[in-house]
């Protein structure tokens, strides 16, 4: 089976003649493999290294920001909600899958058939906020003296070559507190939202949807799925693109943001186990079925594994709506007979799932609770 740097179908990276790799392939595959040992639960980029920003005394005390990291805060907040509307339609779109399932690429061309200006829309993506903290820590200086782990600094002085994106996970807590912080000041607003996030708690995404409801929101959810090897696949895939660009000083010089392994298994260990829906589906779909202003909802599903890395694209399986708020959820208008049933939600007393790169969202576990900055 093909890796992501080896250059055959799935991978994306030209080798050599007659398939051979070249020394930029090799170095990208040793770095990655390096990444992912200091990704590892506890390890040095884990969500719980010691050099995580939560744990830095000069940013955080006693799990809340110092009035220097506020003022941070309330700097990214008022660049990510620049342009955002007062009073505008208080309808908000839920992104939900796995990293790398296409959520844009879904997002994009439902919005142009449903006829939404996406500028009337602001994004909320922890992601987004994972960048705007590392350009603040690169600087002002404390990228080197707080973040970056000690290990990471005698790797890179025998030669290893690192770049700051690589740290984001020291970053989660930090930018999931923003992206809720930022949740609560648009939904006071009024404004359209599009949460980009995984959705990965089905107790957190009917408190989502309830905040929603009391917020006077009508929400559409799109959930885009793809199979365990996929997602791997292509995290792999674009972790690998990004760090060979910044190698050659063709892309971003940031690098690529690494999502550890254990967040997959996390993400595709569902109710039902292996092979079964992934925590997002089941999420996503108790969200539908719960919340009674949803008034879309849609499933697709990219099929396949590995060997879809670059080409496979999400289809539609399941498409139902509400004709308005707390109506029944029904196929939608024009949908053909046999799509199959959206996944029901799994049994009561399931309890809350630990936060995880990638589920850094406001539909996390507190996703109501944490410091709320003001704007």
């Amino acid at each position: 089976m093909s890796s992501p740097t080896d250059g055959r179908a799935g991978g994306g990276f030209g080798g050599g003649a007659g398939g051979e790799v070249s020394d930029l392939d090799a170095a990208v595959a040793a770095h990655m493999a390096q990444v992912r040992r200091l990704s590892r639960a506890g390890g040095p980029l884990s969500v719980e290294g010691p050099t995580a920003t939560v744990n830095v005394a000069a940013w955080f005390r006693g799990g809340e920001p110092t009035p220097l990291r506020r003022r941070l805060h309330r700097q990214l907040l008022a660049e990510a909600n620049a342009g955002a509307g007062d009073g505008q339609d208080r309808h908000a779109i839920v992104m939900a899958g796995p990293p790398g399932a296409g959520k844009s690429t879904v997002r994009v061309p439902f919005m142009a058939a449903e006829g939404l200006d996406p500028a009337a829309y602001t994004v909320i993506d922890a992601d987004y906020f994972k960048e705007g903290l590392v350009h603040a820590a690169l600087a002002d200086g404390s990228y080197e003296r707080f973040i970056k782990p000690g290990e990471v600094g005698q790797l890179e002085a025998a030669g290893e070559r690192f770049f700051a994106l690589e740290m984001s996970a020291l970053l989660h807590e930090e930018s999931g507190l923003l992206a809720r912080a930022q949740q609560r000041q648009l939904l006071r607003a009024g404004a359209n939202v599009i949460l980009d996030t995984v959705l990965s708690n089905p107790d957190g995404a009917v408190e989502l949807g309830g905040r929603l409801e009391a917020a006077g929101y009508t929400v559409t959810v799109l959930d885009v799925e793809v199979s365990a090897e996929l997602f791997q696949a292509r995290i792999e895939h674009r972790w690998a693109l990004a760090y060979r660009e910044a190698l050659t000083g063709m892309g971003r010089a940031g690098g690529g943001r690494w999502v550890p392994s254990e967040y997959a298994r996390m993400v595709f260990d569902g109710p039902e186990g292996p092979g079964g829906p992934s925590r997002s589906e089941v999420a996503a779909g108790r969200l539908a079925r719960t919340c009674p202003v949803v008034l879309r909802y849609q499933v697709l599903r990219t099929a396949g594994g590995r060997e879809q890395v670059l080409t496979g694209q999400p289809q539609l399986e399941v498409d139902l709506a509400r004709s308005g708020p707390g109506r029944a959820l029904v196929d939608a208008p024009g949908l053909a007979r046999g799509v199959a049933a959206p996944p029901g939600p799994p049994e009561p007393g399931g309890g809350r799932e630990p936060s995880a790169p990638g589920q850094d969202g406001p539909d996390g576990p507190a996703a109501g609770a944490g410091v709320d900055v003001p704007g």
